[in-house]
């Protein structure tokens, strides 16, 4: 990983992309996937449902996409609830990924999920994957104890 504010030279710099992640709600509980022991990149995590964006796609536009190619849900008028921000290497590339993560309340439709993902479970705030931002965590925490909905 490059520091962040040290930038790496000018040919071993990537491009910057859009990325966009959604905690699902149902009955005050969030949808986590374990990927795939198969899958090319971080086999066996778990997450949260998400992905790229396509070049020129509107973020809300990809998240809707991303839910539905992901588990087969509907997610209806899904909410910005924050951002990351991170410089990495991935096959050796640099890339600065910029991630809008939103929340969608009682999606529509049973789970199905992709050949991306194995397992899948309705899990708590505090039981979300660690490799959820700790700002989303706290945001979540924060909206639920102020009784924001």
């Amino acid at each position: 990983m490059v520091e962040a504010g040290s930038p790496p030279p000018a040919a071993q710099r990537g491009a910057i992309q859009v990325c966009v992640s959604a905690l699902l709600e149902r009955e005050g509980r969030y949808l986590a996937l374990r990927r795939s022991v198969h899958a090319v990149k971080r086999p066996g995590e778990w997450e949260i449902p998400g992905g790229a964006a396509e070049f020129g796609e509107d973020p809300g536009d990809a998240i809707v996409r991303e839910v539905s190619e992901e588990t087969g849900l509907k997610a209806e008028s899904p909410e910005t609830i924050g951002l990351a921000s991170e410089v990495v290497t991935d096959d050796g590339a640099v890339c600065h990924r910029v991630e809008l993560i939103f929340v969608a309340r009682e999606p529509r439709g049973e789970v199905r999920l992709s050949d991306e993902h194995e397992v899948f479970d309705w899990v708590t705030i505090d039981e979300l994957p660690p490799t959820i931002p700790g700002a989303v965590r706290q945001r979540l925490k924060s909206m639920l104890a102020a009784g924001e909905r």
